[in-house]
């Protein structure tokens, strides 16, 4: 049964287990480690560990060592098996895995890091292949986060966090023990603070770029261009695969707008979350025409062929693309 990564750790947290997990996605880690972590928090004693909880990896795993793996029972109260880069098991092994029927005593998680269509014949199994959290639930973690540093945080402090940080877990769980050594003896994070503390990641900033772009101010653009160039958080390859990313999102919402989809619709078709990452690009994409955002997709995708290729200077070639808006 396929579900979200957010509802099988609270199915986890409540006691409910599954004997067999396919953790299914190159995204989702901070989720994924999560769900492993309650996992081994539910089953295993701290006596027993050494023996009831193994990691494997996909690249050294054969169906019948994991057989024989998950077949031998506990010195605890149960066995729990970890196989990471599962996607790397041979697929005649793959297949002998899938038909495997996991006895009572042994819980058996299966991490892919990439997508791919499994039908397991154990019928206590559960397949995650989506990370996505909402809104209401980011802001609910967040909470829970800062509670557990001994802090309250007030809601505009929370908008100004995600604003900020977009919804990496990992970041924001980073960002809020930062605060909390910042806040000192104070109980409570404020908007103030996260300001003072917390900088902008580059997928942030790169609405702003984008902006200027499409609206062809030329100079604030170039201004832009040389903070992204001059900073130690993002390289040129990796602002030129934010452009050509957003770029694309950008004609796929400009497509669908023009069918007639409402923004509801657009998330759950493009699965591009959260919600307020589509709240910065509908504007952006009403502000430009169709043809305009394919041409700048396309231009940048051929520099980053050429670049791959060594075939150009890319930080010359990027100023050179914005000077020409």
């Amino acid at each position: 049964m396929d579900k979200k990564a957010i509802d099988v750790l609270k199915e986890i947290r409540g006691g409910k287990i599954h004997r067999l997990y396919l953790l299914i996605s190159p995204e989702g880690d901070y989720l994924k480690n999560n769900i492993v972590t309650a996992l081994k928090e539910n089953l295993i004693d701290k006596e027993t560990e050494a023996f009831d909880f193994a990691t494997m990896y996909g690249k050294n795993t054969t169906a019948n060592e994991l057989s024989h793996s998950i077949s031998t029972p506990p010195f605890g109260k149960a066995k729990l098996i970890i196989v990471k880069d599962a996607e790397q098991i041979k697929k005649s092994d793959i297949k002998k895995i899938m038909a495997f029927e996991i006895p009572d005593f042994s819980t058996l998680v299966m991490i892919f890091n990439s997508d791919t269509k499994l039908s397991p014949k154990e019928k206590n199994s559960t397949i995650v292949n989506s990370y996505s959290i909402t809104q209401t639930m980011l802001k609910a973690w967040i909470r829970r986060k800062a509670k557990e540093n001994g802090k309250k945080i007030t809601n505009d402090a929370i908008s100004e966090l995600i604003e900020r940080v977009d919804s990496d877990l990992y970041l924001i769980s980073s960002e809020i023990k930062k605060l909390s050594l910042f806040v000192g003896d104070s109980k409570e994070i404020t908007r103030e603070d996260v300001m003072a503390v917390v900088d902008y990641t580059p997928e942030i900033k790169i609405f702003d770029l984008i902006d200027a772009i499409i609206a062809e101010k030329r100079t604030k653009a170039l201004k832009l261009l040389k903070e992204f160039l001059n900073s130690e958080e993002s390289s040129p390859e990796q602002l030129l695969s934010l452009l050509i990313k957003t770029f694309m999102q950008m004609a796929f919402i400009k497509e669908l707008s023009e069918r007639g989809f409402s923004k509801k619709e657009i998330i759950e078709t493009g699965k591009i979350y959260p919600q307020f990452i589509i709240n910065k690009l509908l504007p952006l994409t009403d502000k430009a025409r169709y043809n305009d955002i394919i041409n700048k997709f396309n231009a940048l995708t051929e520099l980053d062929v050429k670049s791959k290729k060594g075939e150009i200077e890319l930080p010359l070639q990027l100023r050179l693309f914005v000077e020409k808006i």
